[in-house]
């Protein structure tokens, strides 16, 4: 959080207004079931087009995250 609270002193205060008052509860709240939603219709359209079903889907993300290059002193 605080990488995030450093950017945000560095932003002009009505911008920071406006950030804030974007990530309030409320909006939050509206927008978290929307995005489940639009997740889940994508999971099922990809599944009856290409057969990719959401465990595969999360095994070949995992399988590609796992192939990154280390950071140096790993």
């Amino acid at each position: 959080m605080s990488i995030f609270e450093d950017k945000l002193d560095k932003v002009p205060v009505d911008q920071k207004f406006k950030i804030k008052k974007l990530l309030t509860v409320a909006n939050i709240s509206i927008i978290g079931p929307i995005v489940l939603v639009f997740y889940f219709l994508f999971c099922y359209f990809r599944y009856n087009v290409w057969g990719i079903t959401p465990t595969d889907g999360a095994t070949a993300l995992a399988r590609g995250i796992q192939n990154l290059p280390r950071p140096p002193g790993y």
